[in-house]
């Protein structure tokens, strides 16, 4: 990668999927060219839509996590210091969580990574046929009336993005304008942040890590005019007031269900990439800025 390509090819080895982090190669330098040339960005404009409809990506939710949580990681671990990611931390998880976070970091710092495969824990996969014996898709029921192996009913979960140390495993849900899904391919009543959360316990459990869940969405989703339009924002109220919703949707006696679940928005972390624009290289903070304004998530000016 090219010098100026710096912060973001130096994150690309943290994403498992080597198509994806092709693509996102190329997005990278597509995105710096423009920050080099802003002018360029109104002649392609004109002259070539494709480059342009590749920029935005069509919404693609993906570029959006990995350019916002490599420039969040960048700042609170690559060029921060202790006290002032400290108050990071507690700003966006809250000052108990946040301070547990920062202490542990201190002597074991926290790794980032994307697309993270979790395996379903055991009582999961039990639940998964019972339910698929009872599926309305007929060749649902089939398969699970075959018996063999469980694990082959679900696959291991693929997550957005994972800050993880010795001491905590933390599993983020990264939303754009998508809603979460509603359903897994067997079972037709368990929504995307339920599974998340099973598999994100189930990870942490056996490692003896404490787990938290973090949903990142716009702040239109969760305090704009767009709240409650999505599933998620009537789940994560829930799921915050009562725990016992969490057993209720998970569908089987689950060993630990978690108090620590948070719900940040793609403003939150650029307010902290913009007040830390300095530790950017001269053309990153303006692509980054204009990357997300061009998604109407503003940073500060």
């Amino acid at each position: 990668m090219p010098k100026r390509d710096l912060l973001f090819g130096d994150y690309l080895n943290l994403v498992e999927e080597p198509p994806i982090r092709t693509q996102f190669e190329e997005f990278i330098r597509d995105l710096m060219e423009y920050a080099d040339d802003p002018e360029k960005r109104l002649g392609d404009y004109q002259a070539d839509r494709l480059t342009v409809e590749r920029l935005q990506y069509f919404k693609d939710e993906q570029v959006l996590t990995f350019f916002g949580m490599t420039a969040l990681f960048h700042v609170l671990w690559g060029k921060m210091d202790a006290d002032a990611r400290t108050g990071a931390l507690v700003d966006l998880f809250g000052k108990t969580f946040g301070t547990r976070v920062a202490k542990a970091d201190a002597g074991d710092p926290l790794k980032l990574s994307f697309g993270r495969k979790l395996t379903p824990c055991p009582g999961y996969l039990e639940a998964v046929r019972d339910w698929a014996e009872n599926h309305p898709v007929l060749c649902v029921r089939r398969k699970a009336a075959s018996g063999g192996d469980l694990s082959l009913l679900e696959k291991p979960v693929s997550i957005n993005a994972v800050l993880e140390n010795k001491r905590f495993f933390i599993c983020f849900e990264c939303k754009f304008l998508s809603d979460i899904s509603y359903q897994v391919t067997f079972i037709p009543v368990l929504n995307q942040i339920v599974r998340v959360v099973d598999c994100g316990m189930y990870e942490a459990r056996e490692t003896g890590r404490m787990f938290a869940f973090t949903l990142v969405s716009p702040a239109l989703f969760r305090d704009g005019d767009g709240a409650r339009n999505r599933l998620y924002w009537y789940k994560m109220n829930e799921y915050s007031t009562y725990t016992e919703a969490l057993y209720r949707d998970l569908g089987y006696e689950a060993p630990l269900i978690p108090d620590r679940l948070f719900w940040i928005t793609w403003e939150d972390i650029l307010w902290h990439i913009a007040m830390n624009r300095t530790l950017f290289e001269r053309n990153e903070y303006p692509a980054l800025s204009d990357f997300f304004r061009n998604r109407r998530i503003e940073t500060p000016t």
